[in-house]
């Protein structure tokens, strides 16, 4: 391969990392480590005729750049603002409430990879994420709080102003 005076090659793991030779991105763990196919059989079936109870549910711990979307899900009675802060670290929790609702809310300014994403996703819920894309292209550093960069997506969501 001509790499035999190249010396040793240094491969390095990311969560969100850019695209680079040397660099391999990966997902976050999620709470869900089956050890089998049917384990995981029996848990699509379970996660597949749950009962949702709820529309939307908002998982997050209080942040300033956060408080616009926290407002307005407190606003909207399809929106569930759980008290992640008692409960945090608790996963348990967190899959209990994406079981019951039919989609999860996921905050601007937070990873694709947020591990949250993922086990909503293992839990049958479906991620709902805002775009920030046009706000991006003009300023790749995104400089300021994602919450005023992400406003406008979370206004066209909530029927709340």
């Amino acid at each position: 391969l001509g790499m035999e005076h190249a010396g040793p090659r240094v491969m390095k793991i990311s969560y969100e990392g850019p695209a680079h030779p040397s660099l391999i991105n990966t997902a976050r763990p999620s709470v869900f480590h089956p050890k089998t196919d049917a384990e995981v059989d029996r848990w699509m079936q379970f996660v597949f005729s749950r009962e949702r109870t709820r529309t939307a549910t908002l998982i997050v711990r209080t942040r300033p750049w956060r408080e616009k979307l926290i407002n307005m899900c407190e606003k909207d009675d399809s929106c569930h603002l759980p008290d992640a802060e008692r409960y945090y670290p608790r996963y348990d929790f967190s899959v209990a409430e994406y079981l019951n609702h039919t989609f999860s809310i996921h905050p601007g300014g937070e990873g694709c990879t947020r591990k949250a994403f993922f086990d909503s996703l293992i839990c049958g819920c479906i991620p709902i994420v805002f775009s920030g894309v046009a706000l991006q292209k003009e300023n790749p550093m995104m400089a300021g709080p994602p919450d005023q960069q992400y406003l406008p997506s979370y206004l066209s969501f909530f029927s709340n102003d």
